[in-house]
């Protein structure tokens, strides 16, 4: 798939599921209500985020530590509070929370050049990253509009760490 069939699918509310740094993920562009309710609403297991373009997004909108956001890109979930909710989709966050990923890869940096910020679920079964795309779920591959294979991934260790409080604290 092209950068500009992917951006542009994008933004107009498409879904897909593409080959991520550590499983699957199910995307749309975070600014899209209906397609972020319908991966919701999917009850889908996973850990969902929003992908931002780049550490400018984050600094501006959430309460950050600048020692973990240079960090990224990298395989780090930071679950951060908002200080700027009038420039984050409130469908796509929780109050004033959020999870907030940077994974670098092809798709992410092709999306970032058009600073779409997208909302992600990294798709598991059984507490487990999905890395092959043939156990991916069936509501999953229901809800998506394009399914990008990119084969059996060669999984990375991922963390998800709570930056709310002065210390930070290690959620899986």
């Amino acid at each position: 798939m092209k950068q500009k069939e992917l951006t542009k699918g994008l933004k107009e509310g498409r879904i897909f599921i593409y080959p991520g740094n550590e499983a699957y993920e199910i995307i749309c562009n975070s600014e899209a209500r209906e397609s972020v309710e319908r991966i919701l609403d999917a009850k889908i297991e996973g850990i969902t985020a929003l992908i931002a373009s780049d550490k400018k997004w984050i600094y501006d909108n959430f309460e950050a530590k600048k020692s973990y956001v240079e960090r990224l890109p990298g395989p780090f979930t930071y679950v951060l509070k908002a200080k700027n909710k009038n420039k984050i989709p409130k469908h796509a966050i929780n109050g004033n929370i959020a999870a907030i990923r940077m994974p670098e890869n092809q798709i992410t940096k092709a999306v970032a050049k058009d600073k779409i910020i997208l909302f992600s679920c990294m798709l598991k079964k059984k507490g487990k990253f999905l890395i092959d795309p043939n156990a991916l779920p069936r509501e999953a591959k229901r809800l998506a509009d394009f399914l990008i294979d990119g084969g059996i991934l060669n999984s990375k260790p991922h963390a998800v760490i709570d930056l709310r409080s002065k210390v930070a604290s290690l959620v899986n």
